[in-house]
């Protein structure tokens, strides 16, 4: 019954600057957002911050991937970062510390510091090394606290569970449908 009353709504890719109701979407609901971006839609990121700010918006964060496909990606990326920061959103400049990743982003990441961009560099988890499924549960408050929305509306207590070999055992039902398991 709590969840259905969220504090907070994540927003995550895919890319939430493809939807083009994303401002209006952000404007309606009655708790805080945070997304979750590639910064490659430049255009989208231009049109979203010329509206007026969204108090309800908290947190921007800007994945940075070294190995996007783009020849001008670090441009865009970085472009897509000071708009967003400029437009007074709390960003965040995230990258996967996937092996190699923080060397070949060590130029980038220290411009997004010189710029005042809060940095972060998260673990990769390697899930498909989870090795065999315990009844331990979670330890974390996944599920409770929050909980991960898969487009299709499929509910999961987190990004971690969703990524793993066993996601179909950790599906708490579908919050589209409002089969959701509550307990």
């Amino acid at each position: 019954a709590e969840r259905d009353t969220p504090d907070m709504l994540e927003l995550l890719g895919g890319e939430p600057f493809l939807f083009e109701g994303l401002y209006d979407l952000i404007a309606g609901v009655p708790c805080s957002v945070a997304i979750s971006t590639n910064c490659v839609l430049m255009g989208a990121i231009e049109r979203f911050v010329a509206r007026p700010h969204l108090a309800n918006l908290r947190s921007v964060t800007c994945s940075y991937h070294p190995d996007a496909p783009h020849a001008d990606y670090e441009w865009r990326w970085r472009r897509s970062v000071m708009l967003l920061a400029g437009a007074g959103y709390s960003v965040c400049c995230n990258l996967v510390d996937y092996p190699g990743y923080r060397e070949r982003a060590a130029s980038t990441l220290a411009w997004a510091r010189k710029a005042g961009v809060q940095v972060m560099i998260n673990p990769y988890e390697r899930t498909e090394q989870l090795g065999d499924l315990r009844e331990t549960g979670l330890v974390c408050r996944g599920g409770v606290d929050h909980l991960l929305i898969a487009p299709d509306g499929t509910a999961y207590p987190c990004f971690t569970a969703f990524r793993s070999p066993y996601w179909r055992e950790y599906e708490l039902g579908n919050w589209i449908d409002g089969t959701v398991d509550a307990a």
